[in-house]
């Protein structure tokens, strides 16, 4: 898929981010932490579908210097589930998209050449 990408001009990035609230210990394995102990008014999407915002753990000013510290390091772990499961729907919802493109240009390229 990179090969594709970069023969074709395309670029690849990743932009990493704390989740914060609006983890779920269904994709990430354990209560996410936040700032505060609010949770997010939301369902979240989890590998058994959506469900509703847990609350998080509300962290510690110390533990908030730890998390600043190690972000640096997210982007050398291997992607977490949420990643995983993120990307396999983006792959999935893309190419859904790409057959339906292709699909219409066949569609409109019969018409031309007819």
């Amino acid at each position: 898929m990179t090969a594709a990408a970069h023969t074709n001009g395309g670029r690849i990035f990743a932009q990493l981010m704390h989740s914060g609230r609006v983890g779920h210990p269904e994709t990430v394995g354990y209560r996410p932490v936040a700032p505060s102990a609010v949770a997010l008014k939301a369902e979240v999407f989890t590998p058994k579908g959506l469900l509703p915002a847990p609350v998080p753990r509300a962290l510690s000013t110390h533990e908030v210097r730890g998390e600043v510290q190690e972000f640096p390091n997210g982007g050398g772990h291997w992607p977490p589930p949420a990643v995983t499961y993120l990307i396999t729907r983006t792959i999935a919802r893309t190419n859904c998209l790409v057959i339906a493109a292709l699909q219409r240009s066949r569609v409109a390229l019969g018409r031309i050449r007819q």
